[in-house]
């Protein structure tokens, strides 16, 4: 089953079983480079004929490569 987050990154994942666990992940590798994500796996359980939130710990990042030619270092630097 696949869903696609829309502008807010909400998605609608439908069809999951109610009153067992529903694991629902999501793949790193689509996602933009300026984002952080501390996990790709969550579990859902929901009621039936209900709906729920799951929230992925995602949060944007502002990084920065900096190069320096005279030393052959690189830092990455957080804000």
């Amino acid at each position: 089953m696949a869903a696609t987050t829309n502008s807010s990154g909400l998605a609608l994942v439908p069809n999951l079983l109610p009153y067992q666990k529903n694991r629902i992940t999501i793949e790193p590798g689509e996602l933009p480079f300026d984002v952080e994500i501390k996990g790709v796996k969550e579990m859902a359980v929901p009621y039936a004929r209900s709906g729920m939130l799951v929230e992925f710990p995602v949060r944007r990042s502002r990084n920065a490569l900096v190069g320096s030619y005279s030393d052959s270092i690189t830092v990455t630097i957080t804000y």
